[in-house]
């Protein structure tokens, strides 16, 4: 309870490491100021004992090993090939003589779209996997 600010009023200071907020509360009629000083200090005793951190959560069989869940690695003899990373979206745009030109739209029943007609050997997958 603080009477600084014109008047008692019920201030609430957080801690630094939560953020360092002061909050202050008129209580109308004065009177009640005493009894929502004792309110919210019983609701901050019982919250301290048990607070709420945000998602609640139950630890189950928990190994205590990791070792005991890791799972080996298995290669199984395929060739692996590195996929080379292209930019289908300028390769798309880099169309010679297309520059500056519109295609006409054609409707696309996969995404319910009209899109500007792709090039060849272009398709709306490869546009989207940039």
């Amino acid at each position: 309870i603080n009477a600084e600010y014109g008047g008692a009023a019920f201030v609430i200071e957080t801690s630094a490491h939560a953020g360092p907020y002061v909050l202050g509360f008129r209580v109308d009629p004065a009177e009640k100021l005493q009894d929502v000083f004792k309110e919210v200090s019983s609701l901050w005793r019982l919250y301290s004992q048990q607070p709420i951190l945000g998602v609640e959560f139950l630890l189950e069989d928990v190994p205590e090993n990791i070792e005991d869940i890791t799972v080996k690695r298995v290669q199984d003899g395929a060739d692996m090939i590195e996929n080379i990373a292209t930019d289908a979206f300028a390769a798309y745009y880099a169309d010679e003589g297309q520059k500056n030109s519109d295609r006409k739209p054609t409707y696309d029943a996969g995404i319910g779209l009209a899109v500007e007609k792709l090039r060849e050997g272009t398709t709306l997958e490869s546009l989207w996997s940039i």
